[in-house]
């Protein structure tokens, strides 16, 4: 009984508490993100090929060629000039009507525009995933059926991947 009353003494003095408290931020933080992020930095030195790992030192920072890095640069400023002109004036379009005296039904359009942020990347990947799947019975394919086009694989044509990426 002794020892339990030095240990509850321990935890509730004024000098220990504070770090009691702080002490399941730091657990997850240094299992879930340190951890992973030195895991991560000790794998881009090496190769992985499934179960097979090979140290290959600074070999993954070493650009390829200048073409696969002028395309990377290409797509990614495509992307943000496009994402820029739809994540500006779309929302700013949609809040300007939200905020109109003639709208109705605002608070379900309010909601519906706010589901986003209420939802988690796990729970969005998975139901993209599952609009725009390789199988006939996929969301996107049903739609499109709908219209008499034949089954799309969105992810494996360029033209299809960037329509999935502004979608999403």
């Amino acid at each position: 009984m002794k020892k339990q009353s030095v240990v509850k003494k321990f935890l509730y003095s004024q000098k220990v508490a504070p770090y009691v408290f702080v002490m399941p931020f730091i657990l997850t933080f240094a299992i879930f993100f340190a951890y992973s992020i030195v895991s991560m930095i000790l794998m881009s030195f090496q190769k992985v090929a499934g179960a097979n790992t090979t140290f290959i030192g600074l070999e993954n920072y070493k650009i390829l060629t200048n073409a696969v890095f002028l395309k990377s640069l290409k797509n990614s400023v495509f992307y943000t000039i496009v994402t820029c002109i739809m994540m500006i004036p779309i929302p700013m379009i949609l809040a300007a009507m939200l905020n109109s005296k003639h709208m109705r039904a605002k608070g379900t359009f309010r909601s519906i525009l706010f589901i986003p942020a209420l939802t988690s990347v796990v729970v969005a990947g998975v139901v993209f995933r599952l609009m725009f799947g390789e199988l006939e019975g996929s969301f996107m394919n049903q739609v499109m059926n709908l219209f008499g086009v034949e089954p799309i694989i969105w992810l494996r044509k360029p033209v299809t991947v960037w329509i999935t990426l502004f979608f999403l």
